[in-house]
Parts: structure tokens; C-alpha cells; sequence
């Protein structure tokens, strides 16, 4: 049996090491260095450690030291510029998947699908002299199968909930929420809010027409909508056109702003004024952690819901408006396709716990060697 710690360079043989430990617990020297309450006793026992832990556990070391290292008003960047099956940290439920033809986030061929980032992001600051503002922007696209024109998708939502181990129903429900057996009333099972971008015009939930933008606050009866407009220029939602949305929320105003540009003429273009501004302190709405990223459904047929790049950047300001902790670098290059010398990446956690997670299994995976190099002379 071999045991990886962590990466396939630092495996060791379990049917080896345990014998070996055993054999150097009776070492002088082993006993000398052990004993003693120094550097190398706490390296012979996270060698130890780290022989003993599964690789998988290892991720929970990091995520651990991660957490701790996070002061109270950590920010979190995302930059995905592209995805592929090496996305970090994005997980998937039903019909959603990485399609890597496209370089895409799928979120559905005939069903519902969500895709969320896997690590909860704080959204509500816990210092009353402190909030967390945010902004997201996405490229999406609502492609409808060509040989089935009658087809059409119910759409796609960008999401904060307070879960993301489950898909909701198809249909109106945009894979975000699940209907009552008896009736047709979405149930909230949990806490969210939702930018949806409908494409079928559902009576139950007030929609106004079959191509609208809307604010959902744990309901699927929007707060607010409108019909998908850029500036004074309509948007066919449902065209198959690369779509570029812009979300900011700003905390001391207690205002969500909503923007949507088609591609057109080789660039997107964001519109002067706001499609939505809704006065909202979603202090009052979110959870302090919330799950972000994207659910779709499908109506009838085959609708292909995509998400072409995307990022999302919270900063806690304090009273005056003035940023207090400073996120990762989060420019980014949002034209269809990769930016320029620049791969995949996505992370959610300051700088200062990425760091410390990395020195962190560095340094039991020097350990590892250490112990073996230790074994070897005792």
C-alpha cells in the first residue's frame, strides 16, 4: 500500500514506514531529539503526523490553517477567465459541467444544473464599524439546440445561498428552489438571493414577460424586474449571444446595481445607468458565509445555459466608505476565451492564509523526508 502525502513526488510505502517508526522510538538519538522540546521533536512528530494522515485530510490542514489566518474582515477574489477540468475549487450538481470544448461553465443540456464556488465567502461583516460590499461580473450565454427550435430554457440565476449540496427543480424553478408535491409554489428551503435572467414567462411567480432581469430575495417572485434592456438597446436573453452582466453592491449605500451588454461589435460596452438599482442592506437578507455562483433550467427541449468566464470581488469598507483589507489582485480580462499568458485560476482565501497554508504542507511534507532520513541513520 503507498500512502501520498499530498502530491505524487512525496509518497511513501505504509508497509515500510511502520516498522521503520517503531524501530526508532528505541533509538538514543531519537529519544534525545524527541524529548527535547525543540524544532526537531516538532518536526518528528508532524513527520509522524503527516505519514499517519490520508492525502485528503491534508486539504482540511489547509482549509483549517486557512480559516485561522483570516482576520475578521478578510476579503475574497475570484478570477476565472475561462473554465477547464482543472477549474479551481468550482463543484457542480445535476445536468452542470465543465465543458471543455467551449472552455465553459454548462450549467444545462435538459434539466437543471448549479455550480458553485466550494468555499463559503463572508457577505456580512461582524464588526458594527465595518461592511462588506461586492462585485461580480459574468459572460453568459442562453444557447437553444438548432434542430429543436421549439425549445426554449426557463433560465439562469447568479446566486448567494447559505447551501451548495443540492440542485432545485427544473423548469420555473431555474435549478435554485424545489415545488411543493402539492402545489406549485416554489419552497425556500434556504437563504438566498438571486439575479435571475428568465426566459419563460411564469404566471405563479408574476413574471412579467419571457425575457426580464430580476432580483430574488428567497423567493422566486422577484423583489424587482425588468425587461432585459442595455441602456435604451432591447437584449434577447435567450439569442445564443455572449451576454456580459455587471452586479455591484455597495454597503454603505444599500444599494444593488445591475447592468447588462451584449457583445457587439467586438467589445462589451457597460451602459451608463443601471438596468436595476435596488435599495436592499442585504445584511438583513444574507447569512455572515454564503455559497456564490450560477443555477439554470431548462424548459422543454434541449437549452445549453453558459457561464464563459466570470469574477467576484467582496472588500470591507469601513464607516466612511474607505477599504480595510486589501484582496488579491482581481483585474481581469473578461473577453470570450482566455486572457492573454494567463491560465485558469480561482481562489478564496487572503493572501496571508494561502501563504500559511503553503508553508504549512511544505512543511509536513519536509517533515516526512526528514523522519525517513532520521529513521535511515538511527
Amino acid at each position: 500500500m503507498v500512502r501520498c502525502l499530498g502530491h505524487k513526488t512525496f509518497c511513501v510505502k505504509w508497509s515500510t514506514v511502520v516498522p521503520l517508526m517503531r524501530q526508532r522510538r528505541k533509538s538514543p538519538l531519537y529519544r534525545l531529539i524527541s524529548e527535547r522540546r525543540s524544532f526537531f521533536g516538532f518536526i518528528l512528530l508532524s513527520a509522524e503526523v503527516a505519514m499517519v494522515m490520508p492525502a485528503k485530510w491534508l486539504s482540511v490542514v489547509c482549509l483549517v490553517c486557512s480559516l485561522i489566518s483570516r482576520h475578521v474582515d478578510a476579503d475574497t477574489s475570484l478570477q476565472y477567465y475561462q473554465f477547464s477540468d482543472s477549474s479551481n475549487s468550482i463543484s457542480v450538481l445535476g445536468d452542470a459541467r465543465i465543458y471543455i470544448d467551449d472552455l465553459a461553465l454548462e450549467l444545462t443540456n435538459k434539466g437543471a444544473g448549479r455550480a458553485t464556488y466550494d468555499y463559503p465567502v463572508r457577505t456580512v461583516s461582524t464588526s458594527p464599524q465595518t461592511s462588506i460590499s461586492f462585485e461580480t461580473t459574468f459572460i453568459f450565454s442562453i444557447e437553444k439546440e438548432l434542430s429543436t427550435p421549439q425549445s426554449y430554457g426557463a433560465g439562469l440565476t447568479f446566486s448567494m445561498s447559505s447551501e451548495n449540496r443540492t440542485v432545485g427543480d427544473p423548469g420555473a424553478y431555474l435549478g435554485l428552489a424545489t415545488a411543493t408535491p402539492s402545489s406549485d409554489i416554489a419552497v425556500a428551503t434556504t437563504k438566498y438571493f438571486a439575479l435571475e435572467f428568465d426566459t419563460r414567462q411564469d404566471t405563479q411567480f408574476q413574471d412579467m414577460n419571457d425575457n426580464h432581469v430580476g432580483v430574488d430575495f428567497s423567493s422566486l417572485v422577484s423583489d424587482q424586474a425588468k425587461p432585459a434592456m442595455s441602456g435604451a438597446t432591447p437584449v434577447v436573453l435567450a439569442s445564443g449571444n455572449h451576454i456580459q452582466a455587471y452586479v455591484t453592491y455597495n454597503s454603505l449605500a444599500h444599494v444593488l446595481d445591475v447592468s447588462i451588454s451584449p457583445y457587439t461589435n467586438g467589445d462589451y460596452v457597460k451602459p451608463a445607468e443601471s438596468l436595476l438599482s435596488v435599495p436592499i442592506d442585504l445584511s438583513t437578507v444574507l447569512n455572515e458565509f454564503m455559497y456564490v455562483g450560477f443555477s439554470a433550467a431548462t424548459g422543454a427541449g434541449t437549452v445549453r445555459h453558459k457561464v464563459w468566464s466570470w469574477t467576484f470581488k467582496t472588500t470591507t469598507v469601513d464607516s466612511t466608505g474607505q477599504p480595510i483589507a486589501s484582496p488579491p489582485d482581481a483585474d481581469a480580462y473578461l473577453a470570450p476565451g482566455p486572457a492573454p499568458d494567463v491560465t485558469n485560476q480561482g481562489f478564496g482565501t487572503s493572501a496571508a492564509g494561502t501563504n500559511l497554508c503553503a508553508l504549512a504542507i511544505l512543511a509536513l511534507k519536509l517533515a516526512a523526508v526528514l523522519s525517513v532520513v532520521l529513521i535511515s541513520v538511527c
